[in-house]
């Protein structure tokens, strides 16, 4: 009898000794996690997770192929006075937020307004106060911006692009 008291003891004890590690190693598992959450902030702009994601948009990179004059019927400045339509071409597309069901595919050409036109803020300042400094878009700048894919019933998906960075 204490024979198998022996080895059922031993087995007891080798039984919660690997439960110490394991609940050691799944804790050092979580504050490494915590920890490479926390840094999240501090990552370049390349990086996916630096980029938060809005529902019903997306992050994209493309290049200007065509800019649309300015249309006289708008009755919102700054696309009042200066050009906010472009045709773009998707090079890329980072990262989608929830609700984004019928994105374009890279290589796909979209017309895309951008609310706050394509000059540089310096000249649309003039009619519309922003506080952003853009530098401007013209045929053939490559750039990153988060894209609105506006999707009603009734109409047609509009994209619409508030700030944007130039990637060449």
């Amino acid at each position: 009898m204490s024979t198998l008291f022996k080895i059922l003891s031993t087995f007891v004890l080798i039984a919660f000794a690997s439960l110490g590690v394991a609940c050691k190693n799944q804790q050092s598992s979580i504050a490494s996690t915590t920890s490479h959450q926390s840094n999240t902030n501090t990552e370049t702009p390349t990086s996916p997770m630096a980029y938060p994601v809005e529902p019903g948009t997306c992050m994209m990179q493309a290049y200007v192929l065509n800019i649309y004059l300015t249309n006289k019927d708008e009755n919102q400045e700054p696309c009042k006075s200066y050009p906010c339509v472009a045709d773009v071409v998707i090079t890329q597309w980072r990262s989608c937020g929830y609700g984004v069901e019928n994105k374009p595919h890279e290589g796909d050409t979209i017309k895309v307004k951008f609310i706050y036109s394509l000059v540089p803020s310096d000249e649309f300042n003039k009619v519309y106060p922003a506080r952003v400094y853009l530098p401007g878009l013209t045929v053939n700048t490559a750039f990153e911006a988060r894209v609105h894919i506006k999707n009603d019933l009734q109409a047609p998906i509009r994209y619409e692009v508030g700030n944007y960075e130039i990637l060449r």
